[in-house]
């Protein structure tokens, strides 16, 4: 429960930031240093969601098997179960990163889905902490390594 408040906190601030910032989804990577790229490389494993359509309610999602991952060529991957898995490219977000206090921010474009998304990485309780936002959809998605 105790990282789970915070990750919620975490996806309304990342939310409301997205929503507030309009629609210039840029994947240039001009800006970007080598620590904010090698930052989110890795598989990190999801640990609850947040339903903000009606009830803003979250849903923890530890051992769910779900898990994204970010590769050092720019590719990725969201595996949410065996039916539901979605490649992705993604590149660090220079706009977002501005609008941000103490986060990086990141552009995804997924193959098969029709919306961009963003995602952040942050520090929550010491641990690094990666949320996804897919726009037009009032859902997160909390990941940490």
């Amino acid at each position: 429960m105790k990282k789970i408040l915070p990750a919620f906190l975490a996806v309304i601030m990342a939310i409301s930031l997205c929503a507030c910032g309009g629609g210039n989804n840029a994947t240039s990577d001009s800006g970007s240093t080598s620590s904010d790229t090698d930052a989110i490389i890795g598989h990190w494993e999801m640990i609850a969601t947040c339903d903000q359509d009606n009830s803003n309610e979250i849903s923890s999602a530890t051992g769910s098997g779900a898990y994204v991952e970010f590769n050092k060529d720019g590719s990725g991957l969201l595996y949410l179960d065996s039916d539901a898995k979605y490649n992705f490219d993604w590149a660090y977000y220079p706009e977002l990163t501005a609008k941000l206090d103490d986060m990086i921010g990141y552009s995804i474009d997924f193959d098969t889905i029709p919306n961009a998304a963003n995602a952040t990485l942050s520090e929550s309780n010491g641990t690094d902490t990666v949320i996804i936002l897919v726009d037009d959809i009032q859902y997160g998605m909390v990941f940490q390594k």
